[in-house]
């Protein structure tokens, strides 16, 4: 049986989504990243099939987003919930750490589109994640950005502190930081005909880097017929795929 709860950790809403197994005292954990004006509730299908593979997962809401929203989207926005995103991973971690319920040698992220830049950006942030998967996401966060301003993100082109924004996202990117993937458990996907988030930044990333020491645990899938969703069948693959890396029975 799955058991769905609704908490608070730090301010930040959350969904918990485990499977209930009284012999298991210790379970690894996955926190989830959903998109752009979306929210945790999104992720539940990418979460059943996750807590079946007996992960405890953990879907919180963006910033201004889900449970959390209180004003107008914005362009510049987005990139203020990545950051966000990714300050507020380690609040949740430590939280989780705390009840002594999860297993903290295998610590996974993950995420579709805005959520799966996140995941990307996880992976530079903290070395103690054990794996990460990102789905219509980007590696390269200097690449999209400048993408979205040369597509009329007029709040970026415009911003004063457009130096020290690219500065942080240069911090984050992957793409400019492939080391620090250290040859963890990495699963990409993309479709050929996503229009929001094209795929040739994950793409680039991942033939320029294949044969990187770094990333002799990445998976990359291209598919030609989704746009800009994410199949079922993709999210399995990707569960599968970590389940296997990390060896979870």
């Amino acid at each position: 049986m799955i058991q769905i709860e609704h908490q608070m950790i730090n301010n930040i809403p959350i969904l918990e989504v485990d499977k209930v197994d009284n012999n298991v005292q210790k379970k690894p954990l996955m926190i989830l990243y959903h998109g752009w004006k979306n929210s945790k509730e999104s992720m539940m299908n990418w979460a059943v099939d996750a807590a079946q593979h007996n992960f405890k997962v953990i879907i919180p809401d963006a910033v201004n987003h889900g449970d959390r929203h209180s004003k107008a989207y914005t362009p510049n926005m987005f990139l203020d919930c990545i950051f966000q995103n990714v300050k507020e991973c380690d609040e949740i971690i430590k939280w989780y750490r705390k009840t002594n319920k999860i297993d903290d040698t295998k610590i996974v992220v993950g995420g579709q589109s805005m959520g799966g830049i996140t995941a990307s950006a996880l992976l530079v942030e903290y070395d103690h994640l054990s794996a990460g998967v990102s789905l219509m996401g980007s590696p390269d966060l200097i690449g999209l950005t400048l993408y979205f301003m040369d597509k009329g993100d007029e709040s970026l082109n415009q911003a004063e502190d457009i130096f020290y924004i690219m500065e942080k996202l240069m911090a984050l990117s992957l793409n400019h930081q492939v080391d620090t993937l250290d040859g963890r458990p990495f699963f990409i996907w993309h479709d050929e005909q996503d229009q929001l988030v094209p795929i040739k930044y994950a793409q680039s990333f991942y033939e320029t880097f294949k044969n990187n020491p770094a990333l002799n645990r990445t998976k990359a899938v291209w598919t030609n017929n989704s746009g800009h969703n994410v199949p079922f069948r993709v999210i399995q693959l990707a569960n599968r795929f970590i389940t296997h890396e990390l060896n979870i029975k």
